[in-house]
């Protein structure tokens, strides 16, 4: 049959050697293409990681204890580093926030009303994996900062660890104590004092304390109640802190004592 027809095999041969003599050329420049572009795509990514690496970092909790300021919020917050930066915060509240460690970082809080009127800008520096509690404290326009490191207690059992603290800036050294046993549990605590997280049960007192500020004379300036169960502060740490004027002007107090929750241990 092959001799019959030799110009026809011939002319397919032909045709079948150059058919894969293009196709190898084109298949390698796809894969040279595709290799190409593989690589590029993993420096890409590659890129992305290094820039997307996490940076080290340490805790912050901002308190509005500045009498007559109204709220504030920080102005100068990196988004990219706390995403809750412009939050404001009204007087005797809190708001958590995540800085940078290991650099200096400029706290700029502003009246929330009036983002150009600065109420206290504070330079801060922490060390990464550390947690603070930052008090704007006094009367504006006269506020200074008081900068609490945070050491925490590991709690055992059904317990949960409270802390009292004084930003009232006109009031005299007080003690607290626990209503029901009349037992002091701090006592000298002058303005911008605070006590060490101390230990207590979280079953007891019928499952509520009150916990009663008072001065030298045995008068209560300001009380308030505190549940651990139905706050779920077992195995927490709380911070009481009071704020507000002793004398407002009037006769009377603005004292009043407001709850800050902080990390578990």
């Amino acid at each position: 049959m092959d001799a019959l027809f030799p110009d026809s095999i011939n002319a397919l041969s032909k045709s079948e050697k150059f058919k894969t003599n293009y196709r190898e050329p084109v298949i390698m420049k796809n894969l040279v293409v595709n290799l190409t572009y593989l690589c590029l795509v993993i420096g890409l990514l590659s890129c992305g990681d290094d820039d997307n690496h996490p940076i080290p970092t340490a805790a912050i909790k901002i308190i509005n204890a500045t009498v007559e300021a109204g709220l504030i919020m920080p102005k100068n917050f990196d988004f990219n580093i706390s995403n809750r930066a412009g939050t404001a915060i009204p007087f005797g509240g809190s708001e958590r926030f995540t800085l940078p460690a290991n650099t200096p970082t400029d706290l700029l809080l502003v009246k929330a009303d009036d983002t150009l009127t600065t109420v206290l800008n504070e330079t801060v520096n922490f060390e990464e994996g550390t947690i603070y509690s930052f008090f704007a404290a006094g009367r504006f326009p006269n506020v200074e900062s008081v900068l609490i490191r945070d050491e925490f207690i590991n709690y055992q059992d059904s317990t949960f660890g409270v802390r009292f603290v004084n930003m009232s800036p006109d009031s005299e050294a007080l003690s607290v104590r626990i209503s029901d046993t009349m037992a002091n549990v701090v006592t000298d605590l002058g303005y911008k004092g605070a006590s060490t997280f101390s230990p207590l049960p979280a079953t007891g007192q019928g499952g509520t304390y009150t916990f009663e500020f008072v001065n030298e004379n045995d008068e209560v300036l300001a009380a308030t109640s505190f549940d651990p169960i139905s706050e779920r502060a077992v195995f927490q740490n709380v911070t009481l802190a009071l704020v507000g004027l002793a004398d407002d002007g009037t006769g009377g107090n603005s004292l009043f004592v407001t709850t800050i929750d902080h990390f578990s241990r």
